[in-house]
């Protein structure tokens, strides 16, 4: 299984690294249509981002 880095993300979603690593990091509040267009990069719920983030 291949992971994916958070440059990785930024590239899919077309948001900077350091917005991807605020959101990872908490400090940052990720707005519905980001979460809506990660959650459909990473094959998984709205809701798993944010237990994910919350971890």
């Amino acid at each position: 299984m291949n992971k994916m880095t958070q440059q990785d993300l930024a590239e899919l979603t077309g948001m900077t690294k350091q917005t991807i690593s605020r959101y990872a990091n908490n400090s940052h509040i990720m707005s519905y249509p980001a979460a809506v267009n990660i959650a459909k990069i990473l094959n998984c719920q709205m809701e798993d981002l944010y237990e994910i983030i919350s971890e």
